[in-house]
C-alpha cells in the first residue's frame, strides 16, 4: 500500500475545528490516531447540484467551499438545501475510513 500513496497529509488539532466542505480529486484514506471525529459525506453524483457550492478551486486537490456548514446561508447557497441525503461516519481512535474521489466530505473534530 505505501508504494501506492500519492502523499500524505498529518494534522493536529487541539480544540473543536469545523472543516470546509471539500472534493477531492484524488481518493482519500484517512485515519484517527486519537479522539474521535466526525465525518459528512455526500454521493455527488446523487446530488450534482452541490457542486455549485464549492466555490473554492484548487487544480492540485479539488474543491472547497467557504460556506459556514455551521449555519449556511441559504440565499448565498441556495444549492445546499437541495442536499437531502448525507452520510456521517462517526470515528474514534484507531479507526479508519475511505472516501472515494469525487465525494464531498466535512469534518469536525
Amino acid at each position: 500500500l505505501v508504494p501506492l500513496l500519492e502523499e500524505t497529509r498529518h494534522t493536529v488539532i487541539n480544540r473543536h475545528f469545523s472543516g470546509p466542505l471539500l472534493k477531492d480529486n484524488s481518493d482519500i484514506f484517512t485515519c484517527l490516531v486519537d479522539g474521535k471525529k466526525e465525518v459528512l459525506l455526500i454521493d455527488e453524483r446523487k446530488f450534482p447540484e452541490v457542486d455549485s457550492v464549492l466555490d473554492v478551486e484548487d487544480q492540485k486537490y479539488g474543491k472547497s467551499s467557504s460556506m459556514n456548514s455551521l449555519r449556511v446561508d441559504y440565499t448565498k447557497y441556495p444549492e445546499a438545501a437541495k442536499v437531502s441525503l448525507f452520510h456521517i461516519a462517526n470515528l474514534k481512535s484507531g479507526d479508519c475510513l475511505y472516501i472515494p474521489s469525487g465525494w464531498i466530505s466535512q469534518t469536525n473534530v
